[in-house]
């Protein structure tokens, strides 16, 4: 308990956009206090440094996210449903290396997973997730042909985390695997 009354001495002089994790035992009663004293996320013992990494990494990103939407409110008005799908793809388009959900981006969006999948489909007929896939693949595509980036660079480039999940999206979409789209680009650029 002394180390609650400690740390929340402490957070009275952060900013008030600074992430506050607390280390607990993992019981409601810790879990409760946390969240009450203003921690937006907890870990519990044994602590796991990737884990801690990939929280301190998301909740960095929401605030960037938080930023860069804050940003474009300054944007002339426009009717409600063309400027959400302005937002959703600027952070989008700006972020594409970033892994997405739908929930996350309705999030900090201030909408719904509903209302962002109307106005996506409305405006691109595709759901968002589905168009940011495009998006990624158009960019892949680019660099497969403009880079020498490996494949797996790539991958990570435009946001995926596993080459094999990659490799499936892109041959999904352009019925070819990316090594073989590059070997394609490559024959018909030494023509």
């Amino acid at each position: 308990m002394e180390n609650y009354i400690a740390f929340f001495q402490v957070k009275k002089y952060l900013p008030s956009s600074t992430p506050i994790y607390v280390i607990i035992n993992n019981t409601q009663k810790s879990k409760a206090l946390a969240y009450a004293q203003g921690a937006i996320d907890y870990l519990s013992y044994p602590i796991i440094f990737d884990e801690l990494s990939i929280r301190i990494k998301s909740s960095f990103l929401l605030l960037s996210a938080a930023e860069k939407i804050k940003k474009l409110d300054d944007i002339q008005p426009k009717a409600t449903t063309e400027l959400l799908f302005e937002k959703a793809c600027h952070y989008l388009m700006t972020s594409l290396n970033q892994p997405h959900s739908l929930n996350k981006l309705a999030s900090i969006l201030g909408t719904n997973r509903n209302v962002l999948t109307q106005v996506f489909t409305e405006h691109t007929g595709l759901g968002a997730m589905s168009w940011l896939r495009v998006q990624r693949m158009a960019k892949a595509k680019n660099l497969l042909c403009d880079s020498c980036l490996t494949i797996q660079q790539i991958c990570y480039a435009v946001g995926y985390e596993d080459p094999a999940n990659f490799a499936t999206a892109f041959n999904h979409l352009n019925h070819l695997s990316p090594t073989h789209f590059r070997k394609m680009i490559i024959a018909q650029q030494t023509r």
